[in-house]
């Protein structure tokens, strides 16, 4: 696994960070994400500083992120219970001939 320096730029300011050689274009994108977020945060509220609009903007993304994470579980549950209450209308069709 080959080693790169790359350097983002968030609300103006450049980051260098080391990332695998086939990360770069993910970094790259991440960081564009979270500064386009911080940017409109800046916009919608320009007295606070640049450190809260790039906080709120992570924690909107980690918002995103922890809802992708459950909703396959949860989306599976929810599923379930309407198989379930399919199967069980099913099985009172059957029974109602």
């Amino acid at each position: 696994m080959d080693e790169i320096t790359a350097t983002v730029a968030i609300m103006g300011r450049n980051y260098s960070l080391r990332v695998v050689a086939d990360d770069k274009a993910i970094l790259e994108n991440a960081a564009h994400r979270l500064d386009e977020t911080a940017e409109t945060f800046a916009k919608q509220f320009p007295n606070k500083d640049h450190q809260d609009h790039v906080a709120m903007a992570a924690l909107i993304h980690e918002i995103q992120l922890v809802r992708l994470l459950q909703g396959p579980s949860a989306s599976n549950a929810n599923i379930e219970q309407r198989l379930a209450h399919i199967e069980a209308l099913l099985n009172q069709s059957d029974n109602n001939r």
